[in-house]
């Protein structure tokens, strides 16, 4: 009877049956369709078909069945189900829209979290889990850690010797103490001053003190006071800090400062590839 299209083909509802031109081809995704990119051949409302349309594989969506469902990537023509299901953890990974690209199947992950699936924290983070950003700062003690980075399930910091006691080694072990970052402080009242005077001056009673030591060493334009430093007890990085109170609102045009070392810098030392800029601030 020639009343039928070929298979891969359908008949344009809007056509007669006598038109050349009444049997289009589908437009359908081989890779995500069924049967190879068949489609319904005619309308028949009984048996649920329109022309044209696309039988989409179990995890395909679309009209031509060409992209994966929310929760899946990878279409592919050799899946039975098209596409493969998203492999997130749902803790790491943003709650809007789909978890994964569907593409490459690369998880979309919360502010503090990294890897391929979202099951990671980023680095001096802790603690994966259903909260917002995801996981937490490590948030080590800076005198009492190591360094920031702590365990990843129980947030556990490296602490130092004597420093095992707290999450964030800020506890120190009975029978000993910890220092401040400023411990080796030096006073200019007991440095070698050149054009400077010492300046006495009493603590506050009731805040307090901004200074250390018996008080001040005022320096003019020109000089300078030179600190004999004798007690630190290894070679690492440490930081230079002045304190000083500006007797006029006006900023230093210019401070020099200048590291004066006993002896050459061992190679095998900590501080082995420091350069003589260095010592010049």
């Amino acid at each position: 009877r020639c009343h039928l299209c070929k298979p891969f083909y359908y008949k344009d509802p809007s056509k007669d049956l006598r038109d050349p031109a009444v049997c289009r081809a589908c437009d359908c995704d081989p890779k995500g369709s069924l049967d190879g990119g068949l489609c319904d051949g005619a309308d028949d409302p009984a048996r649920g078909l329109i022309a044209g349309q696309c039988r989409c594989k179990e995890h395909v969506a679309g009209s031509r069945c060409d992209r994966c469902k929310p929760g899946f990537f990878g279409i592919s023509a050799t899946n039975p189900q098209g596409c493969q299901r998203c492999q997130c953890d749902p803790r790491g990974t943003m709650a809007e829209g789909s978890p994964c690209d569907p593409v490459s199947g690369e998880c979309f992950c919360k502010r503090l979290v990294t890897g391929r699936k979202c099951n990671q924290c980023l680095p001096e983070h802790w603690g994966l889990s259903h909260d917002l950003p995801g996981c937490r700062p490590c948030d080590c003690d800076v005198g009492g850690a190591r360094n920031n980075l702590c365990a990843t399930e129980t947030g556990q910091c490296q602490c130092r010797s004597h420093l095992v006691v707290g999450r964030q080694c800020s506890q120190v072990e009975p029978g000993f103490y910890r220092i401040n970052l400023d411990h080796y402080t030096y006073e200019a009242e007991d440095a070698r001053l050149h054009q400077g005077s010492v300046v006495e001056r009493e603590p506050p009673a009731d805040h307090m003190a901004s200074w250390t030591g018996t008080g001040f060493a005022r320096m003019l334009e020109g000089s300078w006071v030179e600190f004999h430093v004798n007690n630190v007890p290894f070679s690492t990085e440490y930081d230079v800090v002045i304190r000083y109170e500006p007797q006029h609102p006006e900023p230093w045009q210019e401070v020099r400062l200048r590291v004066l070392r006993p002896s050459p810098i061992s190679a095998s030392s900590p501080c082995g590839n420091t350069i003589p800029a260095d010592d010049q601030l």
